[in-house]
């Protein structure tokens, strides 16, 4: 399904035709050299068989072909766009707002949340409590209940009072209902994202974390941001975090100095003093990744085709990729990023590769534990801090094989 073109979904007939390959080769007897092959008419049993067979194989090739482009900015879309298009965030829908005057017997209070329509019942409500003046009217913002662009409206187009108010004897908005918008649609959404990415300004704090990437020997590094009015773990409000893997402490401050915002605050474990222009100091902060060894148990149920000397060192192989380390040869894989769990059947999926599943013969089945600890090791789900990057190595990881 998946080569170097991409994904490609066979048709109907060709999944069709192998299933009924499949049948025939599993149905065909010879006896008394008379060979006998299943009848696979339309009206014969298998032949209704394999035909439902195929809508089953059919709607699971659409649905990976559907996974399979919902990875990608250019194709993916809803949600998994949105998630695919981080840190650029779509623009939500917003609320309509206009200016309303109120007509109607002077002292009349009118409470917040007044409700005035358009003929269409289109519904609006008063931002403020208001009371109407001597000369028998008063104005006051309202802003659409719901959002999106429905909500515009011309001037005097809120002239209905579904529940009325004594004292109130008129309304009309003076002022066009406005700036109501839908949510940015998926095609909108997607090109201001590629715009982004090819700017490379997706936000202040992806701009931040970009100089820092650009540090030489930085490897990685991750960035969090703070627009509470409370601590996020060391992260005080309105201020960032930078954690990161490599480079030197002065080069990395004076790249977090050159990127961020003036007045928005770096914080971390680590600090260092940096120079502007006139020679001023200024502490920037930062943090470094802490690295978190994980053991592994994998229990491998195989057959007699199994051969533990070739292939056990591969199968560590396949789990230190997902993980990351450094294998005995010296090859440093990345692995998992900062700040990512270790999920146990994510390694064990890096064992039975769809496109390569003769990789490891005589092998059935395998289960795999994990931990922080050499014992005991019996975790599904090993979590890691937003500080922390998990690492393992071939000592670290232990086999166990079951000859059924």
């Amino acid at each position: 399904m998946i080569d170097s073109h991409g994904f490609t979904r066979p048709t109907r007939e060709q999944i069709l035709q192998a299933i009924k390959d499949d049948i025939i080769a599993k149905f065909t007897e010879t006896i008394g050299g008379v060979t006998y092959q299943p009848s696979l008419e339309p009206e014969s049993f298998l032949g209704a068989f394999a035909d439902i067979l195929t809508q089953v194989k059919e709607d699971l090739y659409q649905v990976s072909e559907d996974s399979y482009y919902s990875n990608f900015l250019g194709t993916a879309q809803g949600v998994q766009l949105d998630r695919i298009a981080l840190p650029t965030k779509r623009k939500q829908a917003t609320k309509a707002k206009a200016t309303l005057r109120i007509t109607g017997t002077p002292g009349t209070n009118v409470p917040a949340g007044f409700v005035v329509e358009t003929e269409d019942k289109r519904k609006y409500q008063t931002d403020a409590p208001v009371t109407i003046g001597a000369g028998g009217t008063v104005d006051v913002g309202v802003t659409a209940q719901l959002a999106g662009a429905a909500g515009n409206a011309p001037i005097g187009a809120l002239t209905f009072i579904p529940v009325p108010l004594t004292g109130v004897t008129a309304v009309t908005n003076i002022s066009a209902a406005q700036d109501g918008k839908d949510t940015e649609s998926d095609a909108e959404f997607r090109k201001r994202a590629i715009d982004d990415r090819a700017l490379g300004i997706t936000s202040s704090l992806s701009a931040i974390l970009n100089r820092v990437l650009q540090v030489e020997g930085v490897i990685d590094a991750v960035a969090r941001e703070n627009t509470t009015l409370d601590y996020i773990g060391i992260i005080p409000p309105g201020s960032f975090e930078i954690t990161v893997r490599g480079g030197a402490d002065i080069d990395i401050g004076n790249a977090i100095f050159a990127a961020r915002p003036a007045g928005i605050a770096s914080a971390g474990t680590q600090s260092v003093t940096v120079y502007d222009v006139e020679g001023n100091p200024h502490i920037e902060k930062f943090s470094r990744v802490i690295d978190v060894a994980i053991y592994v148990d994998v229990t491998l149920t195989v057959n007699s085709l199994y051969n533990p000397t070739l292939s056990n060192p591969e199968v560590k192989r396949q789990i230190l990729k997902y993980i990351g380390g450094v294998d005995p040869d010296n090859v440093q894989y990345p692995g998992l990023k900062i700040g990512e769990d270790v999920i146990a059947w994510k390694a064990k999926a890096m064992l039975f590769d769809v496109n390569n599943p003769g990789r490891f013969p005589g092998l059935a089945d395998a289960v795999v534990k994990l931990a922080k600890v050499p014992a005991p090791i019996n975790l599904d789900t090993v979590a890691i801090d937003t500080h922390e990057e998990a690492y393992t190595d071939f000592g670290k990881i232990n086999i166990t094989v079951t000859v059924i």
